[in-house]
């Protein structure tokens, strides 16, 4: 659940960014395409939508340190490779796991590199 409430406000922050401006150095891509009334209220959301981050973020991070401590399970690993150990009663045991082929590897790296690379160059 955190995970999808974190990738959709992520998705809000990168939609009001684009369309606020900071009145100082940065302006969004789309800053000029809106008008002002939508531009000041991207920027009023970009700005909570921000503080909102911070806030889970620090509670996701605080949540798996407290599950480590409590419960004992180490949940970065099952996160970074997804899968979770098997708990036995006297050892933990990772779970077997086919390895990433080198096409599954490319069909995620690829478009988000490309996706990277265009919004870097974006002329602003």
């Amino acid at each position: 659940m955190m995970v999808i409430l974190l990738l959709g406000l992520l998705g809000i922050q990168l939609a009001t960014g684009m369309m606020s401006t900071d009145d100082i150095i940065w302006s969004g891509p789309f800053y000029n395409a809106v008008g002002e009334t939508v531009s000041a209220l991207a920027g009023e959301i970009h700005e909570t939508v921000q503080g909102l981050l911070q806030l889970l973020v620090g509670l996701h991070i605080l949540a798996i340190v407290l599950y480590k401590v409590k419960f004992g399970e180490p949940l970065v690993p099952a996160m970074i490779h997804g899968r979770k150990l098997k708990q036995d009663r006297d050892n933990a045991e990772h779970c077997e796991r086919e390895p990433v082929s080198i096409i599954k590897f490319l069909i995620a790296v690829v478009p988000a590199a490309g996706f990277t690379y265009w919004l870097f160059s974006i002329p602003i």
